[in-house]
């Protein structure tokens, strides 16, 4: 008896609550919100007109009017499994309200005053209310009893009714203009519920599926069947679209057709990490297939979109603006009827702009060095935890001569051997991602040349060899008197060859000896180290004999 009592209280204040909420709600959205919509209401079992009108109605004398609604004639007879129409307002009824789960781009809801109002995520949609979205705006609700709808861009839908009855049972009604919506029902619906759809030209209703329509005008509308059973009317036709169908109802069109929709396209092989933007993402060749659209979402179940693109077949999709995170990318398949296949298994990736690769604070561009010394740095990044740098011997960084991570923003090679280097660094974050490489420094280690002498007495002549120091040198050579070279001797330039003779006569002594080499920048080696030679005086021979003989004579005669 208590129980029963309780049970009585209970249901007397949720009636009420429901009364009182109907009314502010109705306050809220408009009373037309709320009136002049007919709910399908299905007759159980041993049930009469009487008994439906008092357990669904807020007067049992509506009977008469709903008598009169569905055309029933005395005795007023009802059958099992019988769906008659009620006007809402007539209903007993709890208005339920959807919650914005996600939003990107531009979302507005059209107020009393047909002005556009923003959405944003955890806003509340109600009964009346109609959602706007522009191209490339796009809304995720979640509606009671695991009911979704994805609006996508360019679209103009509308919360007929959503309500609750006495029965449990959920009651939804929905409009869409234009455009495109995707609902999914993922628990079957009970017997009294309904979550319909309706379009200019069609009308969709469901219990458990997921599928796509799209209005593109008011003429026609497309319905693609992604899971379960659509039941499609339009005029006087009706069809039951299965998984993997689509229909088209025209305006004036008749018959519906039953079509099948073109196969879903293969996973998208994506990098793992795009690092600049745009990212340029080539769609598939196929010749069965006009164009591709590229829906890129937040969650695996592609629901929180965030972008979606167009491209023709075999041709690329570039993203523009997508913010640094992880990302699926899903792709679906549109073929010369419009019509679009279920999407492809998502494929994760992710986009890290903002951990800026290192930027050099000095680029040798290729220079040539006679150091074996060489010190690199760059500018540091305060995201950075350590550095990753390669040093190699080719620009495809296939020899890789020395690598490692450090932490300090500087690092400096010694012993070099001669020859070209190539050098790159990337920085490493605290979670371990590592930016792109920054821009490639290039530079050649020369060896200073190694110089033999020839050199006799001051009536030999000069005779220097030196190795060669690569394609298109030339060098300098300098003799000097004192090892300052203030005291030139003999001076050479632009020489083209490793060696250099002369016969000139030189007085004997000590000289000292340098050269360097010239590359076509015009960028000279160091002066290699100075080389000390001495010039000795002649030896006493036959020539010296016969002019001391000659000065002799004549110094006797």
């Amino acid at each position: 008896m208590q129980n029963a009592k309780r049970i009585l209280v209970t249901k007397a204040r949720r009636y009420i609550f429901c009364t009182v909420f109907t009314f502010i709600i109705s306050l809220l959205v408009g009373s037309s919100a709320l009136a002049e919509h007919l709910v399908p209401i299905t007759v159980q079992k041993g049930t009469n007109l009487i008994q439906l009108t008092r357990r669904f109605c807020t007067s049992e004398y509506h009977w008469k009017e709903i008598a009169r609604i569905n055309g029933l004639q005395p005795p007023y007879t009802i059958f099992a499994n019988d769906v008659l129409h009620i006007p809402l307002e007539l209903l007993r009824a709890e208005v339920l309200s959807a919650k914005v789960a996600s939003v990107s781009g531009g979302v507005f809801l059209v107020d009393r005053m047909n002005r556009l109002v923003k959405v944003a995520k955890g806003d509340a949609i109600f009964p009346g209310q109609t959602m706007v979205t522009e191209d490339g705006g796009y809304a995720y609700l979640i509606f009671p009893d695991h009911k979704y709808t994805r609006i996508s861009g360019d679209s103009k839908f509308t919360v007929t009714y959503m309500v609750r009855l006495v029965d449990e049972s959920f009651k939804a009604e929905f409009f869409l203009e234009k455009g495109r919506v995707t609902h999914t029902v993922k628990e079957q619906l009970e017997i009294n519920e309904t979550f319909t759809t309706r379009t200019p030209v069609s009308v969709t209703g469901v219990r458990g599926t997921t599928y796509r329509l799209k209005a593109p005008d008011s003429d026609e509308n497309t319905v693609e069947t992604l899971k379960g059973l659509v039941s499609v009317s339009g005029g006087k036709f009706h069809a039951e679209v299965k998984e993997g169908q689509c229909v088209k109802v025209v305006t004036g069109g008749g018959e519906i057709t039953v079509d099948s929709l073109p196969e879903a396209p293969a996973p998208l092989q994506l990098a793992e990490i795009y690092g600049e933007l745009p990212i340029v993402i080539p769609a598939p060749a196929d010749p069965a297939i006009k164009t591709f659209r590229l829906l890129v979402s937040r969650d695996k179940a592609g629901n929180d979109l965030v972008l979606e693109r167009v491209a023709a077949s075999g041709e690329d999709f570039s993203l523009l603006s997508l913010a640094d995170g992880q990302y699926y990318a899903h792709l679906t398949a549109i073929d010369d009827r419009n019509y679009e296949s279920a999407p492809s298994s998502p494929a994760l990736f992710a986009v890290r702009t903002t951990f800026l690769p290192p930027t050099l604070l000095v680029s040798r561009e290729g220079k040539i060095l006679f150091n074996d010394t060489v010190k690199v740095g760059w500018l540091r990044n305060e995201q950075a935890k350590a550095y990753h740098f390669q040093l190699a011997a080719d620009e495809n960084f296939a020899d890789i001569l020395e690598e490692r991570d450090i932490t300090a923003n500087e690092f400096a090679f010694t012993n070099l051997e001669p020859g070209s280097y190539r050098f790159r660094v990337q920085a490493v974050a605290e979670d371990g991602f590592r930016s792109r490489y920054s821009a490639v420094d290039r530079w050649r280690i020369q060896a200073e040349a190694d110089v033999s002498t020839d050199v006799g007495s001051s009536d030999d002549g000069l005779h220097f060899q030196w190795a060669d120091m690569g394609k298109g040198f030339t060098y300098d050579i300098e003799i000097s008197r004192n090892n300052s070279f203030t005291d030139i001797f003999l001076s050479e330039s632009d020489l083209d060859t490793t060696e250099f003779a002369s016969r000139k006569y030189i007085e004997p002594g000590t000289y000292y000896f340098h050269m360097r080499g010239v590359a076509e920048d015009g960028m000279a080696t160091p002066w290699t180290p100075t080389q000390v030679f001495d010039v000795k005086q002649p030896g006493f021979g036959l020539m010296d004999a016969a002019i001391l003989g000659v000065f002799l004579s004549f110094f006797l005669l």
